[in-house]
């Protein structure tokens, strides 16, 4: 097989992964290697959830089971420094699936979903424990795409009070994300030097509840974690507080000695858009201008960027969408193979091999780079435009 092993969750109730160990894989990991058609002698990597990574190879592959030999764990160190609990009020729809995925990608240790007092979605009983299974497994989806091998914690749906009420008295420092004019800065709120300990951090879901805490990490309490909120985030940005990871307003989660990470940015705004900044939020346009600034170059190539960029900037729309899109249409069909037996596919490698999609580097290989290159090109027609759609909404709910 090329590129990077297929990747997949062996949960530990499902089966004992040990070195040397020859085993039946679950149904739902079994189902996608059946869909990668893979071989016998293929390799795979299994990842338990723990923090270790379990190589192995494909030993039977048949319609019901698929059977394997597992090779000695690696360790994974892909965890932020911080546990970070998000506790937010559900959004509708799809909404929350988008949450949780983006949640798991930029490195939480565990979601507490909230149902608060304007809450559309409303959840209880037998319908909200599917919902909270539904989220798992999204949740581990996430994780099996972006190399994490802890997953985290999905708790139960809770009433915003009755969790606000439980939380226990253990001096832990909780923190709301805000974007009030009032809002205390960074530069009040947080030592230059916090003390090791465990911290909380909160997303406002809505006005006057907030939304997260921060929970006991797997090998105990890790560093602290500083949050940035309200108007004056940029000036309390600049000072320096070592290499503590930072959440900033737009709920990205970078090093604090590289504040302006572009990938996360483009993640970062994305979810905005998702979780509902208008498109004439300040911040919003502000940052699909950097994007701008950065756009679409070969010799600097960064399909995963691209991805996320493209996407935000397609739901700008206007002038913002107009000069991303002139460059891409152009730049990435041009690129494709046009003839032997990878045509129609995208070469990470080359004279300037892409940032994430190098297999000489373990890293993703040519079907990453084809999959997201072409879904670049499908933009148009996989994704209506967030704010077209709600104008159409408003403007249907007007007139009936």
């Amino acid at each position: 097989m090329n590129g990077v092993p297929l990747r997949v969750h062996v949960a530990p109730v499902d089966a004992a992964l040990a070195t040397g160990a020859e085993l039946a894989l679950p149904e739902v990991a079994a189902r996608h290697v059946q869909v990668r058609r893979l071989q016998p002698g293929d390799a795979l990597r299994l990842f338990d959830g723990r923090g270790s990574d379990w190589p192995a190879e494909v030993l039977a592959m048949g319609r019901r089971e698929v059977r394997v030999r597992v090779a000695a764990p690696q360790p994974v160190a892909r965890e932020l420094p911080v546990a970070v609990t998000l506790a937010c009020g559900m959004p509708a729809n799809e909404r929350m699936d988008a949450l949780v995925e983006k949640a798991t990608e930029l490195g939480a240790a565990a979601i507490q979903p909230l149902l608060c007092e304007r809450a559309v979605l409303r959840l209880e009983g037998e319908r909200a424990e599917r919902r909270r299974a539904h989220w798992e497994a999204v949740a581990v989806a996430a994780c099996e795409q972006c190399g994490r091998a802890r997953l985290p914690g999905v708790y139960p749906v809770a009433a915003f009070a009755t969790w606000l009420a439980a939380l226990p008295p253990d001096g832990a420092l909780r923190i709301v994300l805000s974007t009030d004019a009032q809002a205390t800065p960074l530069a009040r709120l947080v030592p230059i030097d916090p003390p090791r300990a465990e911290r909380a951090a909160c997303d406002r879901g809505e006005r006057g509840e907030a939304g997260a805490g921060l929970g006991q990490g797997a090998d105990g309490p890790r560093q602290g974690i500083v949050v940035l909120s309200g108007p004056e985030d940029q000036a309390a940005a600049t000072q320096t507080i070592g290499e503590l990871p930072v959440i900033t307003a737009s709920g990205l989660i970078v090093p604090a000695s590289s504040l302006a990470d572009i990938v996360m940015t483009a993640e970062g705004l994305l979810c905005r858009q998702y979780l509902g900044w208008p498109r004439n939020d300040e911040r919003l346009v502000a940052g699909a201008d950097y994007l701008l600034r950065n756009r679409l170059n070969y010799h600097d190539r960064d399909v995963y960027y691209w991805y996320y960029a493209t996407q935000v900037l397609h739901h700008m729309e206007g002038t913002h969408w107009d000069e991303w899109n002139k460059v891409m249409r152009q730049e990435i069909p041009s690129r494709q193979v046009k003839s032997g037996r990878e045509a129609g596919s995208w070469d990470p490698g080359g004279e300037n091999p892409d940032r994430w999609g190098n297999p000489q580097r373990g890293e993703g290989g040519r079907l990453y780079v084809t999959c997201l290159s072409t879904y670049m090109l499908e933009v148009y027609y996989r994704h209506l435009p967030i704010y077209r759609s709600r104008d159409f909404l408003k403007a249907d709910a007007a007139v009936n």
